[in-house]
C-alpha cells in the first residue's frame, strides 16, 4: 500500500476521493484508513485539515455503512453475545446509573450478558436508556 499522503490539500483530497473504489468497501476502507493515519500525523493548518475532514465525512460514512452490512446479521445469530460494549460507570452525584453502550439492535429487555470487567461476570440488561443511529445504551445489573 502506498505510504504517501495523497489528501494534503482539499483539491488533492477531492481528486483522490474521485479515484476511491467505493464499490469495493474493504479496499476503500483500507485506503481511507491509511490516508487518515497519514493525515493525522501531518502538519497542516487547522482550516485546511477541517476542509479535508469535511470532504472525507460522507465517503467514510458510506464505506463504514457498507462494511457494517457484512456484520449486521451476526448479533442475531448469537443472541446472548455482545462482542463489544463500552462500560460507563455510575455517576452518583448526577444520578446516572452504570450502563453499557452497545451496537444498535444489541439491546433486548432482560437479555443475559457476560461482561468482562477485570473478571468475567453475569449480568442482565433491564432497561434501555438511550438509542441513536449507531448505538444503544442500557443499564445492567449483576446477576
Amino acid at each position: 500500500m502506498d505510504a504517501a499522503l495523497r489528501i494534503d490539500t482539499l483539491k488533492n483530497c477531492k481528486d483522490w476521493l474521485a479515484q476511491l473504489p467505493l464499490t469495493n468497501a474493504r479496499q476503500a476502507h483500507n485506503l481511507l484508513l491509511a490516508q487518515m493515519k497519514l493525515l493525522n500525523a501531518a502538519t497542516l493548518a487547522a482550516a485546511d485539515r477541517l476542509q479535508i475532514l469535511e470532504a472525507l465525512r460522507e465517503p467514510v460514512a458510506f464505506v463504514q455503512g457498507e462494511r457494517a452490512k457484512r456484520y449486521s446479521g451476526l448479533a442475531m445469530q448469537d443472541h446472548n453475545r455482545i462482542y463489544r460494549a463500552l462500560l460507563v460507570p455510575e455517576d452518583v452525584p448526577r444520578k446516572i446509573p452504570a450502563s453499557l453502550i452497545m451496537t444498535p439492535t444489541a439491546y433486548q429487555s432482560n437479555r443475559p450478558v457476560d461482561p468482562y470487567i477485570d473478571t468475567q461476570q453475569s449480568a442482565k440488561l433491564p432497561s434501555l436508556l438511550d438509542k441513536g443511529v449507531n448505538f444503544e445504551r442500557a443499564t445492567f445489573v449483576a446477576g
